[in-house]
């Protein structure tokens, strides 16, 4: 549990940051498909887009308008 907390605090890439600000989380989940089959992403940032995934699959119900 506290190592999701860890990673939770590990900074996002920026364009997958500036996508979720603007709402587009189709992009958003795209951007993450690339980056975790990218052999040169690292372990613990394919960890960290897991856990955005789960995310941003809640972020619409959270706010539906």
């Amino acid at each position: 549990m506290n190592s999701h907390m860890e990673l939770l605090s590990m900074a996002l890439p920026e364009d997958l940051e500036k996508a979720k600000w603007c709402g587009d989380f189709k992009r958003a989940e795209r951007i993450i498909a690339c980056r975790l089959n990218n052999s040169r992403t690292s372990q613990c940032m394919k960890d960290r887009l897991i856990i955005e995934q789960e995310v941003l699959k809640r972020l619409p119900e959270a706010y539906p308008y």
